[in-house]
């Protein structure tokens, strides 16, 4: 009976070190090819890289990678072609499919790029992030998109040629195609179109400018659709506003709301009230007609830039602060009903 249970008991060590064995093997030839990878390798290319940082890699920085590059947690080549797994990716140059926690981009990066957090850097392909995709302003670079930009919260870029979608921010210097923003996008140029769920700015719009409250732009050659106000300095080109309120500077076309007011503006207003202040008949109330004027006068389409920062700003802190005091307005009117409520009942 003992010679049968040691004889089990053998049996069973035996077959769990056989099993530890490949584990103890794969370990010894993991280490051993790290170690080999420490000194930097020559210039080439490589199939596989694994890095636990720049110092500890299978192969050199200067080294190519086209296949599989796992950066665990992150490692450094100047090229990578093909799959790039890791918790963050440094700048490289080639087409990969990427999959991080934050991915920082090469110059002549493309593919589809998808990041848990953040994305820094131009693209060309598809850029997707769960928070922030910045690269232009924010980082002094003149860095682009071509392609699609997405991020959970806020993107940013130099120059859009596709789309770029904000989950509440989006910011361009140049927009070619669509830029969204769930609460406020700006840009200096916009060709395509921009909408905000509740602003808009740009220096030049050609195309179309939406939001549910402020459209704001320098020069307008298009519409602007708004539900509050829409803002233009020079409709030279043609345009056409709709809102509540709409104002112009100088300009030909049209303007649908309950206010429209302009300066030099040669075209037709319908609205409650409508201005044309050195138009044939300033004020006229249901529809108003100008011409003859000088619109033509100022530097149309030299819209340079605006501060987008500030834009920004004005964007998400206005609204905060007037939501904080109707508020507190409202806490105030419901004290004085109660309060007053009280002393009716005390009263009566």
């Amino acid at each position: 009976m003992r010679t049968r249970l040691r004889a089990c008991r053998c049996g069973r060590e035996g077959f769990a070190s056989g099993r530890r064995g490949p584990l103890r093997a794969v370990s010894v030839l993991l280490v051993a090819v790290l170690l080999a990878g420490l000194p930097a390798t020559a210039a080439g290319w490589s199939p596989f890289q694994l890095s636990l940082s720049p110092q500890v890699q299978v192969v050199g920085p200067d080294t190519a990678v086209h296949g599989l590059r796992l950066s665990l947690p992150w490692g450094d080549n100047a090229e990578v072609n093909g799959l790039e797994l890791g918790f963050y990716k440094t700048p490289a140059d080639g087409v990969t499919v990427q999959c991080a926690g934050v991915s920082a981009q090469g110059e002549a990066a493309g593919g589809l790029g998808v990041s848990a957090f953040g994305n820094v850097g131009g693209f060309s392909g598809i850029q997707v992030s769960g928070v922030f995709a910045v690269s232009g302003w924010a980082l002094d670079e003149a860095a682009s998109i071509e392609g699609v930009q997405l991020a959970g919260v806020f993107t940013e870029t130099g120059a859009v040629s596709g789309a770029q979608i904000g989950g509440l921010v989006a910011c361009a210097s140049r927009v070619a195609g669509l830029q969204f923003g769930g609460w406020t996008v700006a840009a200096d140029e916009v060709r395509g179109g921009q909408l905000g769920g509740l602003t808009s700015g740009a220096a030049r719009v050609d195309g179309l400018q939406l939001s549910a409250a402020v459209d704001l732009a320098r020069s307008l050659r298009g519409v602007q659709l708004s539900g509050l106000t829409n803002v233009a300095g020079d409709m030279a080109g043609g345009g056409m506003q709709v809102s509540a309120v709409n104002v112009v500077e100088r300009g030909r076309g049209f303007q649908l709301g309950v206010v429209n007011a302009g300066r030099d503006f040669n075209g037709l207003q319908i609205g409650v009230l409508n201005i044309i202040r050195n138009g044939p008949i300033p004020v006229m109330p249901i529809v108003n007609f100008g011409w003859g004027g000088d619109v033509d006068s100022g530097p149309a389409g030299e819209a340079g830039s605006i501060d987008k920062q500030e834009f920004i700003g004005a964007s998400i802190i206005a609204p905060v602060a007037a939501a904080v005091v109707s508020l507190y307005a409202l806490l105030i009117a419901y004290g004085v009903s109660e309060t007053g409520s009280c002393m009716v009942d005390d009263w009566f």
